[in-house]
């Protein structure tokens, strides 16, 4: 149990660490960012559809009744074509669904400082006040919505630093947390 909440613990690093690289590529590159995430997304999400619809069309005779591929294809063949025409205003949801990542991954720190706590950790206290930080900052991504792209990747940077931060603590003193 213990060496998979120590794994568990070095996965959320690896997350902050891709957080930290995104907020980067946001703040030296916003539009272009944007951009070529909705050309991305929206072309696999065609061909996704279109893998599905012929795959529909060779199928048809087989299953008369629980074939899905024709619904599932042209809805993502849709959804592409949308994200692909409208991808700068889908990225105004992008910032609520990180700012709701953030407010989440804060809740679960909070938890964490206080097993620390309560596991007699000397610096727990540390770990509590950077994930009250990270509340505010998942606050203001959610609630700005005149938040630039670049005042995103500045709160992702600021996020994945102290996340990193608080990983290091928690897997450094994970054999304290979890005596066996």
């Amino acid at each position: 149990m213990k060496d998979l909440i120590k794994r568990s613990g070095f996965v959320s690093l690896l997350s902050s660490v891709v957080f930290l690289l995104l907020g980067v590529i946001l703040v030296n590159h916003p539009e272009d960012t944007i951009k070529v995430v909705s050309y991305v997304l929206g072309a696999l999400l065609i061909a996704f559809g279109t893998i599905r619809l012929i795959s529909y069309f060779k199928s048809r005779d087989k299953f008369e009744y629980y074939d899905f591929n024709l619904m599932l294809g042209s809805l993502c063949f849709l959804v592409g074509l949308v994200i692909i025409i409208f991808g700068t205003s889908i990225a105004s949801i992008f910032g609520i669904i990180v700012g709701i990542w953030i407010v989440l991954s804060s809740i679960n720190r909070m938890n964490l400082s206080f097993a620390l706590k309560d596991s007699g950790i000397k610096y727990w206290y540390i770990s509590l006040t950077i994930a009250i930080l990270v509340l505010i900052s998942g606050l203001y991504v959610i609630f700005s919505p005149e938040l630039l792209l670049v005042t995103l990747g500045a709160v992702l940077i600021i996020y994945s630093i102290m996340d990193i931060i608080q990983d290091i603590i928690f897997i450094i003193n994970s054999n304290k947390i979890f005596k066996d």
